[in-house]
């Protein structure tokens, strides 16, 4: 498995500032689509729990991240049917996430978590897409909940789209962002939303 060339965070299908069609009606990034990354990142989290964990624990606009990424790509490509692939690691890392963010989607708790969750450090990021994340989060938390329920290519994962879309416009202009296309802007949501409920989880155990 190979890491495309790493540029910027900010590299996925810049689209233009403001509002908007829906994300999901951009034409999509070239590569695996990301229900197919979001199957090998669940695989890869579920064989490798503890190692994909840390993976994405970590920021993932350092180049630590898509070191991380890369070790753990190497034990496990059993979960790449096909063999090596060319893969964008946020998307992957953002599969992982989502791997992780299910118990919180099962238990209910998520929406509350990123309602009421640390999120300053998201928000005051050096990176674009981090603030983006962060401020669709805190503006539309249950929007963002719904967007994560829905299985990608799915008939729901359009609704939730349109429904979050609004915000998300908002946002890409709030955050000095560029326009992510569906598939990026999914996995910062899901990879910011795994840093903040976490962190909330922890707080809360620690009472």
């Amino acid at each position: 498995m190979k890491l495309l060339p790493v540029v910027s965070a900010l590299a996925y299908m810049g689209l233009g500032l403001g509002g908007g069609p829906s994300f999901a009606d951009a034409p999509p990034a070239p590569g695996l689509a990301y229900s197919a990354v979001r199957i090998i990142g669940f695989c890869m989290a579920d064989r490798s729990s503890p190692a994909a964990r840390r993976v994405v624990d970590q920021d993932y606009a350092a180049p630590a991240y898509r070191a991380a990424l890369a070790a753990l790509v190497q034990p496990v490509d059993s979960c790449m049917p096909l063999g090596h692939i060319v893969y964008n690691p946020v998307q992957l890392g953002g599969g992982i996430a989502e791997y992780f963010l299910a118990s919180h989607i099962s238990r209910g708790s998520l929406e509350s978590e990123l309602a009421h969750g640390p999120i300053d450090r998201e928000l005051a990021s050096k990176d674009a897409t981090q603030r983006l994340g962060a401020c669709i989060i805190r503006k539309a938390p249950a929007k963002v909940v719904a967007l994560l329920k829905a299985v990608p290519d799915s008939p729901d994962e359009p609704r939730a789209w349109r429904e979050i879309t609004p915000d998300a416009s908002a946002c890409v202009t709030e955050a000095h962002s560029a326009r992510p296309g569906a598939a990026g802007l999914r996995a910062i949501l899901a990879l910011t939303s795994y840093h903040i409920a976490t962190r909330t989880s922890s707080v809360v155990t620690a009472k």
